[in-house]
């Protein structure tokens, strides 16, 4: 910069010329204003699967949540019967009351469950679980073993899974580093 009296070379910042003296007013560089932020990421929303477990002699009857980082087991019942076949509603009683407390009003956006909700409807719902990826040994759905390994227990698998959460345990195990025989990808689509 220059002194605009004198003409003199200045250092950058000074705030007099140091040739004639005189007092100098520094104008500020204009920026750019920054760039606003980005838009929050929208979470996926958490889909409910039906799903039916035996722990020993107990058989749980719910809904399995697939978040990214855990898994959301919301169960409806502990016995059997008649509450294998409200599992297999799509759905679910809970899965339902869940979905529901999500559900838009007019002029509101589409529903979502999130993990708050889950969090909380696994600590009012008996036999609920959160599976956290660091005690799951593995989730085995081969011909001869069915089940999730978790936390020293083992969940069988009874009946077959649909193969959408199959597709999304498959996924997730793949994601969160568990091992997992037996669950399939889909299939990519053939290029044409």
């Amino acid at each position: 910069m220059n002194c605009p009296y004198c003409g003199v070379l200045l250092p950058p910042g000074a705030g007099f010329c140091g040739a004639c003296g005189r007092p100098l007013v520094v104008q500020q560089q204009a920026y750019p204003p920054p760039p606003p932020p980005p838009p929050p990421q929208a979470q996926a929303p958490i889909r409910a699967y039906p799903l039916i477990m035996q722990r020993g002699l107990k058989r749980l009857t719910g809904q399995m949540f697939v978040a990214p980082t855990r898994l959301y087991f919301i169960c409806e019942s502990q016995k059997g019967g008649m509450a294998v076949a409200i599992g297999r509603g799509l759905g679910g009683l809970i899965g339902g009351a869940i979905a529901a407390a999500g559900a838009p009003v007019p002029g509101q956006g589409a529903a979502s469950i999130d993990e708050a909700t889950l969090w909380q409807a696994v600590q009012d719902n008996p036999g609920s679980m959160v599976i956290e990826p660091a005690k799951l040994k593995a989730i085995k759905y081969t011909n001869w073993t069915r089940g999730i390994f978790y936390d020293g227990t083992t969940y069988a698998l009874r009946e077959l899974l649909d193969k959408e959460l199959e597709y999304a345990l498959a996924a997730w195990t793949v994601a969160n580093n568990v091992v997992a025989k037996g669950l399939k990808s889909p299939k990519p689509a053939k290029a044409r």
